[in-house]
């Protein structure tokens, strides 16, 4: 709650603590399903009961379309436009709800950063993202996940995650197990060995 204080006083949110603070730190670009986030905000924002953290470089059309949220909305919209990886830390601790739509992702990090700080993410079942977030309905759940790409499906799966968000012990249970992840080479470097002596088996 202080991180989330804090970076609403950073970035001139409404510091309603009640309020889920989404957030995306990303390429803007369509590869990272940039052009889903603005619909489905658009559509989230009809009744005003959320905010948006938006931080990255990207295409113009990006940009000119975030601007555009952030001065309808002010006070539940903030885009910075740059690479900032201390801003970004600050993000990361202080959000609820991590935005990642990609396309196509082969590894994606930015998820599992979100992860270690207790930010459930929001992915598309695609490549990396799939390997690193299991869908919350599932017994290692730390995540919610959706499987076709378009906006109506990640409306419905932040829909989802804002539901689950209005039951606390719930939702820490599923930060804390984000949290205990490993994503380590040490862990990966067993699982190579793992195979390997399975293998010399044969």
């Amino acid at each position: 709650r202080l991180n989330k204080t804090a970076l609403q006083k950073t970035l001139g949110l409404k510091r309603d603590g009640d309020l889920p603070i989404y957030s995306v730190i990303t390429r803007l670009a369509e590869q990272k399903g940039v052009s889903l986030i603005v619909e489905a905000v658009q559509a989230m924002m009809r009744d005003n009961r959320r905010e948006f953290v938006f931080l990255g470089e990207g295409e113009d059309r990006y940009k000119t379309e975030l601007r555009r949220l952030e001065k309808t909305f002010p006070g539940n919209i903030s885009f910075v436009n740059r690479y900032d990886t201390h801003l970004a830390r600050k993000v990361y601790a202080g959000s609820d709800i991590f935005l990642m739509p990609s396309r196509f992702e082969p590894c994606g990090l930015t998820q599992m950063i979100a992860m270690r700080y207790g930010t459930l993410p929001v992915v598309h079942n695609t490549g990396g993202l799939s390997d690193t977030v299991v869908d919350w309905r599932k017994k290692t759940g730390n995540g919610f996940v959706f499987s076709e790409f378009s906006t109506s499906a990640l409306l419905a799966c932040m829909r989802e995650a804002e539901k689950t968000y209005l039951y606390p012990k719930l939702w820490q249970a599923l930060q804390k197990r984000a949290m205990t992840l490993d994503f380590s080479w040490h862990r990966s470097a067993r699982e190579y060995l793992k195979l390997y002596q399975k293998l010399l088996k044969y």
